[in-house]
């Protein structure tokens, strides 16, 4: 069980979450030890729900505990059959309060967006998340297939020369070299899956650029 696995079954319990109360959210953080790989089969997959003051925390924990209900009976069926049954544990809260001063830091220095931006950030910035891979194990033609896929290719037919469009290209991504990528934080699911898919190995870490 990796953790690259572990983001893709977040990622299907969040979008739905996010489905029934994106308004209320200002972002969902991952933390503890699936955050910083030290997990194993009996961890829990800790998320911070953070949002306003002003928001119903009653409501949204109902809404919660309904998703995860919800989410049990998919992924009993999809994802327990890869061998990842981890039991989601939500903390409800304003991330700026006092209350959680401590586990703020804990996230800061270890902790994994799965949603959202920060809001004490200048608006002129963006926020990016560069993934640096390798495909050291990978079979050369499924090599050769994975990194068409992900930054396309050019033919010729015919004296015609014919460019196809990545996946890189398709979520405005950036390739810095061979194997490091740049993508805005929002494309970040279609990325983790992908690797997932391809296992394929790598690293993260977020930028802020102008």
């Amino acid at each position: 069980m990796k953790q690259t696995e572990i983001l893709s079954y977040i990622y299907d319990f969040t979008s739905i979450l996010l489905d029934k109360t994106k308004n209320n959210i200002r972002n969902i953080i991952l933390f503890g030890s699936v955050a910083n790989k030290t997990f194993n089969k009996t961890s829990d997959i800790d998320l911070f729900i953070d949002i306003s003051p002003n928001t119903n925390t009653k409501l949204m924990q109902k809404i919660i505990n309904e998703t995860i209900n919800e989410f049990e009976e998919i992924a009993s069926k999809k994802w327990k059959l890869r061998g990842i049954n981890l039991p989601i544990n939500c903390i409800i809260g304003d991330l700026n309060s006092e209350k959680w001063t401590e586990l703020k830091r804990e996230i800061i220095s270890n902790g994994i967006k799965i949603y959202g931006k920060y809001d004490e950030l200048p608006k002129n910035l963006k926020h990016n998340i560069i993934f640096s891979f390798n495909t050291i194990g990978i079979a050369p033609k499924n090599k050769v297939k994975i990194l068409r896929t992900l930054y396309g290719y050019k033919e010729k037919k015919e004296k015609k020369e014919y460019t196809h469009k990545g996946l890189l290209a398709d979520i405005n991504g950036i390739k810095l070299n061979p194997g490091t990528i740049m993508i805005p934080i929002n494309q970040n699911k279609k990325i983790y899956n992908f690797f997932g898919k391809n296992k394929i190995k790598f690293q993260v870490k977020e930028l802020w650029t102008e």
